[in-house]
């Protein structure tokens, strides 16, 4: 779980970006300038926080092929969100479990104003 104790304003900066895979396997840019992000670190709960608020590392013997597991999320700018992966895959990217989701500025914006926040 990764949050900041800032106040979001209308002059907070977007700055998270999301990528993919593309069938070809490179990372590619879905979107940019996205003020937020929910993410769950999936099963294996890698780059998660347990319930006694112990950081889940990586275990040792972690593939370096194995990029793509948003761990880590404290102070992440760039997540990747993908069709999941099983464990042990040999597939590009390795495997991947994490959720995500994402919703860009126009639609905070849009919801704001329809929640009576925004004028």
């Amino acid at each position: 779980f990764a949050s900041s104790t800032t106040p979001f304003t209308l002059a907070t900066a977007a700055d998270i970006t999301i990528q993919s895979r593309d069938t070809a396997g490179t990372l590619t840019t879905l979107s940019s300038n996205v003020p937020v992000v929910i993410l769950s670190q999936g099963k294996n709960g890698y780059g998660g926080i347990d319930n006694q608020g112990i950081a889940q590392a990586l275990p040792s013997n972690w593939p370096a092929s194995n990029a793509d597991e948003n761990t880590n999320s404290s102070g992440l700018t760039t997540f990747v969100s993908r069709t999941a992966q099983a464990a042990n895959s040999t597939g590009t990217g390795g495997e991947f479990d994490d959720l995500l989701v994402w919703q860009s500025r126009y639609v905070l914006l849009n919801r704001m104003v329809a929640a009576g926040k925004l004028p």
